[in-house]
């Protein structure tokens, strides 16, 4: 007895694709699944799906990776190329922008701070037999604050140094009080170790109106009594001096320029321990200057507003 085998395509009766009864073919799609079984229907109809497509999708990723390749060295070539051409020379190009030098003194004329400006300066007389030395000098930068040290020549001779600040757009008398000598000739001042601070805008918009809103004093009862000739030529100067800012100070420092008229005759220096928000300060002074006529007089703080030192 010989052995039926499925696998000899010589033998047509080794498989027979049953019929039904109508005589058609018998579909899977038709197949119910026993129940407990994990092979389902749908996985069956998946399985078929996936079978009769494999090759062609094997064919159409192997083409895609294919085109892709050719996409990928096209596009490499081409950088290559253009930078062969024209990237070695915009490369030198580059690296003589880097490392040349950038001139920064046009930078600076418009974002830098200026120097401050000296006005003009003047000879007073201080006293008996004393003359003081003054200078006007503006701050003409609206968000820096300008700190230096300062001294005056005169006829060959320089005073000992001071420092001083100028707010912002500020103008401001800088001094030298009590010269002994009458110098013959106009004084230099002498400006050094300049430096500069930048007000943020972040922290102050407006900084004039900051500055003005803390540096409020009014000079108010202002009267000038000459002496007697006996009396040494001393020549009374009484006010009152208010802070009407809602500030209190330590240590606050005043020039006052005296004036006649519109003419800056003289100038004083004034200092007191405390100065409350509010306070009215009664000041007295004598002024031994001869033939010194006063009609008015300016209050010139010295007092650096941006310091937290000197506030109470």
């Amino acid at each position: 007895m010989s052995m039926l085998n499925p696998y000899d395509h010589n033998n047509h009766s080794s498989v027979q694709i049953k019929k039904n009864e109508t005589g058609k073919k018998v579909s899977y799609e038709r197949y119910q699944t026993p129940p407990g079984e994990e092979f389902s229907n749908r996985k069956l109809k998946w399985a078929m799906w996936y079978e009769k497509r494999r090759l062609a999708m094997y064919k159409i990723t192997l083409v895609g990776l294919i085109l892709t390749s050719v996409a990928l060295w096209a596009y490499s070539f081409t950088v290559w190329i253009n930078y062969l051409a024209f990237g070695i020379e915009e490369d030198g190009r580059l690296a003589r922008d880097l490392t040349a030098s950038v001139d920064y003194t046009r930078l600076h004329a418009r974002f830098g701070a200026k120097p401050p400006e000296i006005i003009n300066t003047q000879i007073l007389p201080g006293g008996s037999n004393k003359f003081d030395l003054l200078a006007e000098i503006a701050n003409p930068n609206p968000r820096f604050l300008v700190f230096f040290s300062y001294h005056f020549i005169v006829e060959g001779s320089r005073t000992p140094s001071k420092l001083a600040v100028v707010l912002p757009g500020e103008t401001k008398i800088i001094a030298w009080l009590g010269l002994d000598a009458g110098p013959s000739s106009e004084p230099t001042v002498v400006l050094e170790n300049v430096s500069w601070k930048r007000i943020s805008a972040h922290k102050i918009k407006d900084v004039e109106l900051w500055q003005k809103y803390r540096l409020d004093f009014t000079l108010s009862d202002f009267a000038f009594r000459r002496s007697s000739p006996d009396a040494a030529h001393a020549d009374m100067l009484t006010f009152k001096l208010t802070n009407n800012s809602p500030f209190g100070f330590a240590q606050s420092e005043f020039y006052l320029a005296l004036y006649q008229d519109q003419s800056l005759v003289g100038i004083k220096q004034i200092q007191f321990d405390t100065f409350l928000s509010q306070e009215t300060k009664a000041v007295d002074l004598r002024n031994f200057a001869p033939n010194l006529t006063v009609t008015n007089v300016a209050p010139i703080p010295l007092i650096n507003v941006y310091d937290s030192a000197v506030y109470l």
